[in-house]
């Protein structure tokens, strides 16, 4: 029944491809509702039951979308938040310092505004999902991931 099913979201979606205006709908299968809708002509964002976000390519010759692409996109499990931890901004200035990236922080925060800038003379940590200090790891040209790892000596 969930392969029907997919095989008529398939010739749905394809359809609407070419639609002027495409309203989001909502799809039921197995009692589980699936809010689809189209972000442009390229493509569409199927919201799952359990809060996925799944983007998949509109029918178009150089993208198939398939029941097989549907069915693995449904079927792929949630990926689990990074836990959030607090890091020193002692331990983050030496992380950026051993990848010979100091020269480069310090001018990033004298062009910080004044807003931000305040954030960074005040405190003594960050979350590590601080968007402000994530931007200025990535503008750095350094992985926030590595860069903001767990820190063993933050409170």
């Amino acid at each position: 029944m969930k392969t029907i099913h997919c095989i008529f979201l398939v010739f749905l979606l394809a359809a609407s491809a070419f639609a002027a205006e495409f309203e989001p709908y909502n799809l039921t299968i197995d009692g589980k509702i699936y809010r689809i809708k189209a972000t442009d002509v390229n493509g569409y964002v199927i919201q799952t039951p359990d809060g996925r976000t799944i983007g998949l390519p509109a029918a178009d010759p150089a993208v198939k979308l398939t029941v097989a692409t549907l069915t693995a996109a449904l079927a792929t499990p949630p990926v689990p938040p990074a836990p959030v931890h607090r890091i020193l901004k002692d331990t983050l200035i030496q992380r950026v310092k051993a990848a010979n990236k100091l020269a480069d922080l310090r001018a990033m925060i004298n062009a910080l505004d004044a807003d931000a800038r305040f954030e960074w003379d005040n405190s003594s940590w960050f979350s590590s999902d601080n968007a402000m200090i994530v931007q200025g790891v990535t503008a750095l040209g350094l992985t926030p991931a590595t860069l903001l790892a767990a820190d063993p000596l933050a409170p």
